[in-house]
């Protein structure tokens, strides 16, 4: 097949693209009629296809999974020391409110409040809060009271009772005094 003008250097004239006008050949060129799929076949079965990547494997495990299982060995290295100082403070609480419970009830008003004292002092220097101990009046009850939601006035009398000579609780109020105490020993974790 002749072609009439010049030829393109991509697509020759020969081979099928005829040129046109004043365009290059290779604008408009038009495919043959050999069937591309038989010229290309050769070279695309030649071709080193790429292969997918391995799987990813489980170990070592990202960062995250190590801080993770860090966390967890020291949760758990410190279980049973931490379970250890519950049981304490429970058994210590127990120990305390039974000891208030079994105060006798024959005491006068004085005598009881000043056992009490003496039981919560007891207490605390057991903790380490040596200075309460030597806290008394108006000091002692603010140091009771330092919680906000603390009902002040059921633990008056342990800042001033047993100062005056005869200082009157009904049982009412001496109930009172040992269920705030109760409440106050569950906050301060005695």
């Amino acid at each position: 097949m002749a072609a009439s003008g010049p030829t393109s250097a991509l697509q020759p004239a020969a081979h099928g693209y005829p040129a046109t006008g004043s365009r290059t050949t290779a604008q408009h060129a038009r495919p043959t009629s050999t069937p591309r799929s038989a010229v290309s076949a050769p070279l695309y079965n030649a071709l080193v296809h790429p292969q997918p990547p391995p799987p990813v494997g489980w170990w070592p495990p990202a960062p995250g999974w190590w801080i993770i299982a860090g966390l967890l060995l020291l949760v758990l290295a410190s279980l049973p020391w931490m379970i250890i100082i519950w049981r304490r403070q429970r058994q210590r609480r127990q120990l305390i409110q039974r000891r208030l419970a079994s105060l006798p009830q024959g005491l006068n008003d004085r005598d009881w409040l000043a056992a009490i004292n003496i039981l919560l002092k007891r207490l605390l220097k057991q903790q380490g809060f040596d200075a309460a101990t030597r806290l008394h009046g108006q000091a002692w009850l603010d140091y009771l009271c330092q919680h906000p939601d603390v009902d002040r006035d059921a633990l008056t009398p342990l800042g001033t009772g047993h100062y005056q000579r005869q200082p009157t609780l009904s049982s009412e109020q001496r109930q009172r005094l040992l269920r705030e105490l109760a409440r106050w020993m569950r906050r301060q974790h005695v």
